[in-house]
């Protein structure tokens, strides 16, 4: 006896199969469609047992008749794609005609009376287009990349016109050679929204470049974490122009700079460490980068 435990999809519980249950549950049902729907794991287990032509016996006379694949000749195939325009819509309503149209390599013939040969038109706007010599593959040089670049006014009409010329000037690292004479550099000015504050006296976005970056940290008194707090995107493009070491030893010859005198004195109006961080910053950093800090407030 063969036994099957399967989940029963009309009840909570499992079945047991064994060939006298499906033969009970069969009899219920005029044909095997209706086995299947109702009861498709007896139906299995009746395949599996080899029971299912017994149960419901194929009459004498009677053909399966199975479906097979449509032989696609070249009159058939040009009454089919008369009925499109495009060769995309010929894909999409019919795929079995077009792939065997496409195999025999006979779309263009197929689409030879239709417009732009069954083809959709893209447009597609292209200020610059790099001219082709002698069938040779045109190479972006530096020299080219700035020559095509100077035609613009600004940074961002480069990018929107010809996205391949930005492209290689951030790798090549030239945009601030082609935009060194060009207003603000480059860099667009937009206006600040009201109720927005702005980074600037002027009303308008900075846009930090590596010289005013450098600048800035030479003359901040104070530590560089406030001046990050201070101006919302410096920290960013420090990070994005690599420029952590070069802060670093600006700030380092600063507060070498600073005579031990100066530290003592203005540490002596103070009496904990942490009144004097926060009413003189740029002494307290001095004091402790050249490690006099214990000395002046001993723990």
């Amino acid at each position: 006896m063969y036994l099957c435990t399967l989940k029963n999809e009309f009840s909570m519980g499992r079945i047991i199969w064994t060939e006298i249950k499906i033969r009970e549950e069969a009899k219920k049902f005029k044909n095997r469609t209706e086995f299947w729907t109702v009861h498709r794991a007896g139906y299995i287990m009746a395949v599996r047992l080899g029971i299912l032509d017994e149960i419901f016996p194929i009459h004498k006379g009677k053909r399966i008749i199975l479906k097979r694949p449509q032989k696609w000749t070249l009159s058939h195939l040009k009454e089919v794609s008369k009925q499109y325009d495009y060769r995309s819509d010929f894909m999409k309503g019919n795929t079995s005609a077009y792939e065997a149209a496409r195999i025999h390599d006979l779309l263009d013939l197929l689409f030879e009376d239709k417009p732009n040969k069954g083809y959709k038109r893209k447009i597609i706007d292209r200020p610059f287009e790099p001219p082709k010599k002698q069938g040779m593959p045109f190479y972006w040089t530096k020299e080219r990349i700035i020559e095509e670049g100077r035609k613009y006014d600004t940074r961002l009409e480069l990018k929107s016109s010809c996205f391949i010329v930005y492209q290689y000037a951030l790798k090549k690292k030239c945009l601030d050679e082609i935009f060194k004479n060009k207003p603000n550099k480059g860099y667009q000015k937009p206006r600040i929204a009201k109720g927005k504050k702005s980074n600037s006296a002027s009303g308008h976005r900075i846009y930090w470049t590596e010289e005013r970056i450098l600048k800035m940290v030479s003359t901040w008194k104070g530590s560089f974490k406030s001046l990050c707090r201070k101006y919302s995107g410096l920290s960013c493009s420090v990070y994005r122009l690599r420029l952590g070491p070069k802060i670093r030893a600006i700030r380092s010859r600063i507060y070498d700079s600073v005579p031990r005198e100066q530290i003592e004195a203005e540490a002596r109006k103070y009496t904990s460490r942490s009144e004097f961080r926060s009413h003189s910053p740029h002494t307290y950093y001095a004091a402790r980068h050249q490690n006099i800090i214990d000395e002046l407030f001993p723990q």
